[in-house]
């Protein structure tokens, strides 16, 4: 049995070490590392990140009104000489949304596999900052421009787990909905406020601002109870701090981890 243990420890101390070897063979290109991010139009998310040795692009259209969509998911390289990602496998296929249960039905891919020769898809970054998609394999990506929102969306948590922030993406073109919708639950000093607010990304700062929307602050009085108190207006700034933490620059900065499962376990 020990000597089963020491194959086992071996093995799992071999795979680590072959992983580490992996990540130094494979260093993040500086010229790629301005695609990582989020991208948007109305009606369209693009989300790119990039995995050791190259980067997924994964595209993803929808039609709420129709209840139906289209992902497109690319496995890309970076070229220097281009300054540009190109694909080297790609895939599409449709969705729809079950009305009642919201669930996903996707259909059959109508491509799926490594790219041939004629088939590469090229994503850059043009003049005005915005990312440009030219499909290697029809032209769904034509004449599109997609603006860099940053990789704000999601779960965050501080620490402590006392200060937490669901922010959401909403590309709708109704009125001012479009950008993202943040709720930040803070719970420190005997007190907690609850944040709901709505704010646009701007990649020349680097920091996503909601200044619109309201919060309720619940002060606990002498008999354990809560008295509330309503802010009409709210500013609040957060900015990416890349591994995993974004920045909230408020009581001298509090710092928020990304936790993928902290929505689902919220209820």
């Amino acid at each position: 049995m020990k000597k089963i243990v020491s194959l086992i420890l071996a093995l799992a101390l071999g795979l680590t070490m072959c992983a580490f070897a992996f990540a130094d063979e494979f260093p993040q290109p500086e010229g790629g590392k301005k695609f990582e991010s989020d991208w948007a139009i109305f009606g369209m998310t693009v989300k790119i990140d990039y995995e050791e040795e190259g980067y997924r692009v994964y595209i993803k259209s929808s039609d709420p009104q129709q209840m139906y969509g289209s992902e497109w998911e690319y496995n890309c390289v970076y070229n220097q000489e281009k300054d540009a990602l190109l694909s080297i496998a790609s895939s599409k296929n449709d969705y729809t949304t079950e009305t009642v249960t919201g669930d996903i039905v996707r259909g059959e891919y109508a491509y799926q596999g490594l790219d041939e020769e004629g088939q590469t898809t090229v994503f850059a970054i043009n003049e005005n900052g915005c990312l440009t998609w030219k499909d290697g394999r029809g032209q769904d990506g034509a004449d599109l421009e997609f603006t860099d929102i940053g990789a704000f969306e999601g779960y965050w948590r501080s620490e402590d787990g006392k200060v937490t922030a669901e922010i959401n993406w909403s590309d709708s073109e109704i009125g001012d909905e479009y950008g993202y919708n943040v709720y930040l639950h803070d719970e420190r000093d005997g007190s907690y406020v609850d944040y709901s607010a709505h704010g646009l990304y701007d990649a020349k700062t680097g920091k996503l601002t909601v200044a619109t929307g309201s919060g309720m602050i619940f002060n606990r009085n002498a008999e354990g109870n809560y008295d509330t108190e309503t802010v009409e207006s709210v500013e609040l700034v957060f900015s990416y701090l890349g591994n995993g933490k974004i920045l909230l620059e408020k009581d001298n900065g509090i710092e928020l981890i990304y936790d993928f499962l902290g929505s689902d376990s919220q209820g």
